[in-house]
Formats: structure tokens, sequence, C-alpha cells
């Protein structure tokens, strides 16, 4: 993925095999300068936060998102983003 995109993704990211990650939702005292090689990566990656939840907190966010999602083959990501949504992912 690209900065841009990690940085869009408003989850913390870091370059392919860089240690700990940058948080895009914190400021700071002196801007992060990245080098162009940084810039024009495509290696970045966003961090993978790991849940874990029952069965009946799917069915229930699957439930809550129904009335709000028309379901039709076009909608089944906004589907699937709404339930994660409803699960705080």
């Amino acid at each position: 993925m690209t900065l841009t995109e990690a940085i869009k993704s408003g989850k913390r990211f870091t370059r392919k095999g860089w240690v700990g990650y940058y948080d895009p939702t914190e400021t700071a005292d002196e801007a992060e300068l990245f080098s162009a090689r940084d810039v024009l990566a495509d290696d970045w990656e966003v961090e993978q936060i790991k849940v874990t939840i029952t069965r009946s907190q799917l069915i229930d966010a699957y439930r809550s998102t129904l009335n709000k999602i028309v379901l039709d083959k076009t909608k089944r990501i906004d589907h699937i983003n709404a339930i994660a949504a409803e699960l705080g992912l």
C-alpha cells in the first residue's frame, strides 16, 4: 500500500521492516519527514488489530445493521463495513 493509502486508513502505519508505528491521529511538535523513497514506496502496512467476538455478538451486529443497509450484490461490502463499525472495528 502507498503512504497516502496508509494515512487515509486512519490506522497506525509503518513501512515493511521498520520497528514501530506512526499514528495519524497524534500531533507531533515537529513534522515527521519522509524521504522521497519512503513517499514513493508501496510497501507501507497498517496495523492489524486482532479481536475476539462471540457468535452472539456477530449475530447481534448483523441484525443491527440489516435496517441500515439495502442488501443486494453491490452493497455487500457496505454491509460488511457496517457490521465492522457496529462492532467497533
